[in-house]
């Protein structure tokens, strides 16, 4: 597990739309998004995919 967090190429891609274009925002999006915010992590990168029909919290959440 060490190893990988050397490796500060990975990433994480956070909500978005499911296949047939409902929104993929879940728990685990904003539990996510809650750890980078307290612990601050490098690794790893987290990218937050919108549309408009994203859940309304998902911006200022993605803010912080």
């Amino acid at each position: 597990m060490a190893e990988v967090h050397r490796c500060r190429s990975w990433n994480v891609c956070l909500a978005g739309q499911t296949a047939d274009g409902r929104d993929a925002t879940n728990e685990l999006t904003y539990l996510f998004l809650e750890l980078q915010e307290r612990h601050g992590r490098e690794a790893p990168n987290l990218s937050v995919r919108f549309f408009p029909g994203s859940d309304g919290r998902l911006l200022p959440a993605a803010r912080r």
